[in-house]
């Protein structure tokens, strides 16, 4: 495969995972199929199947996809770190996308799997400069500084959806940063 086909398939990828976000935003996430982000995407079901296993793999890497691009959002146009203007992006998504999550986080349960919706990568940008900040020694401190975090915000986030999202967001942005020392 050539980088063109890559590049044609990645942009396939983002424009079923936009057609599912489109979806959500519309439905709430009440019963999408594969052959809704088909018609949404404007793709044949075999090209689905060629980039997600099913409407529940889709959904997964969605999320880790929107993630991922929220780490993106804790640097600002400087480059610098920004905890609170991260989390704050972050948390504002979860709680406008608070009941497809809910259902994510249920489904998740139900077929007792073990993946993380808050699972993430960091690049080398992100592990050079969370190192500096949390004055971490080596990638191994990193790693484990990096597994406290996820799952840290992956509790919080699950209570507060679990209970409804109660508390407006700006809130539970607040608690996050004084519990990460930000």
């Amino acid at each position: 495969m050539n980088v063109e086909n890559n590049q044609r398939y990645r942009d396939t990828e983002k424009r079923i995972q936009q057609a599912y976000w489109n979806l959500v935003n519309h439905t709430g996430g009440h019963k999408i199929t594969v052959a809704d982000i088909c018609r949404e995407a404007n793709i044949h079901r075999t090209t689905f199947y060629g980039h997600f296993l099913d409407i529940y793999d889709l959904q997964e890497q969605a999320m880790k996809t929107q993630f991922m691009l929220f780490l993106q959002g804790f640097f600002n146009e400087d480059g610098n770190w920004s905890f609170r203007e991260g989390m704050r992006k972050q948390i504002d998504f979860y709680y406008r996308n608070r009941k497809i999550i809910k259902r994510h986080l249920e489904m998740i349960e139900k077929q007792e799997r073990h993946e993380s919706t808050f699972e993430f990568e960091m690049d080398s940008r992100m592990m050079n400069t969370y190192q500096k900040i949390f004055q971490l020694k080596n990638e191994k401190e990193v790693s484990y500084h990096q597994k406290f975090f996820h799952t840290g915000l992956e509790a919080v986030v699950r209570q507060w959806i679990r209970g409804g999202c109660e508390e407006p967001a700006e809130e539970i942005t607040d608690l996050l940063c004084r519990i990460f020392g930000m």
